[in-house]
């Protein structure tokens, strides 16, 4: 991680990019969320930690502007939308100030268009002070189950923190709450298989769900041949299906960059592409031999 050009403590810098953040909004029309780490409402971000970062949910056909603006005053991207997850879901941009943003487009595990999703949890957002500006957050419900899609996908203490005090701690009517609002925003599949309660019930419920076999892969701990094996298998069609395996064979140059400290040359991806092809069949190797 870079220095950045501030010694600011940590929390009182992200409250304030939250409101810097807020201000690039209003300047170019954007609809934002702020969501996770300083925007979390207070109940479920007791005893969590300090994030590192902060993150915004954009509504898609606000993104290209909003990018235009964090860009116009000093963010450079340092991993694309493309580029930054098998989900494609999010850029980050790196301030030397005010340090790293995620710009999401759409949230993992919410399997409904994107549009869509924003225009849900905009219909029921809530505002809340971040440095001394009122920032446009989800509703706490939201916010849970945001937590738990973040969740399902991650692990460490705050993964753990995150589930216990959105679900496991949450009373009846609030599971059924959080399922509800799932099931309207195609979440169910990464709902049931997370809280499943060890006897498969919940997540049988999820088999026959749109994304189904990509986040039992996840959620189990997979390793990446098993997560693309996964998504292969929820693909509809042969476009689908072509689309993920296309997917799957692409180097990601962002992240070898960040892991090798410069650009990659063509040499190194051809490395990486060679690399990554006998890890894969390794990897393939193994699970033949698992369920032979």
């Amino acid at each position: 991680m870079e220095e950045l050009s501030t010694n600011a403590p940590v929390e009182p810098r992200l409250r304030i990019t939250h409101a810097l953040l807020q201000d690039l909004a209003d300047g170019c029309g954007a609809d934002v969320l702020h969501i996770k780490g300083s925007a979390i409402h207070p109940e479920l971000a007791e005893g969590r930690g300090v994030s590192s970062d902060c993150d915004v949910l954009v509504r898609p056909a606000h993104v290209a502007a909003y990018l235009a603006a964090m860009k116009a005053t000093g963010w450079e991207m340092r991993t694309s939308f493309e580029q930054g997850s098998v989900f494609a879901h999010a850029a980050t941009l790196y301030h030397p100030v005010w340090g790293t943003t995620d710009l999401h487009r759409s949230y993992p595990g919410l399997a409904a268009e994107a549009a869509d999703v924003f225009t849900a949890l905009w219909a029921q957002r809530d505002g809340m002070d971040l440095g001394g500006r009122t920032v446009q957050v989800p509703s706490r419900s939201d916010q849970a189950l945001l937590l738990l899609m973040h969740a399902a996908r991650s692990d460490g203490p705050k993964a753990e923190h995150d589930f216990d005090r959105t679900w496991t701690s949450a009373t009846a009517q609030e599971r059924a709450a959080l399922e509800a609002r799932a099931g309207e925003l195609q979440g169910l599949a990464a709902l049931l298989v997370l809280t499943d309660e060890g006897d498969g019930v919940r997540r049988e419920r999820a088999r026959s769900m749109q994304d189904f076999h990509l986040w039992d892969a996840v959620i189990s701990g997979a390793n990446p041949t098993e997560v693309w094996s996964a998504r292969l298998q929820d693909a509809r069609g042969v476009r689908g299906k072509l689309a993920v395996a296309w997917s799957a064979a692409h180097i990601n140059r962002d992240h070898l960059a960040l892991r090798l400290g410069h650009q990659p040359s063509d040499r190194e991806v051809r490395q990486e592409w060679l690399d990554r092809l006998r890890r894969g069949g390794r990897r393939l190797l193994q699970m033949v031999r698992r369920r032979s």
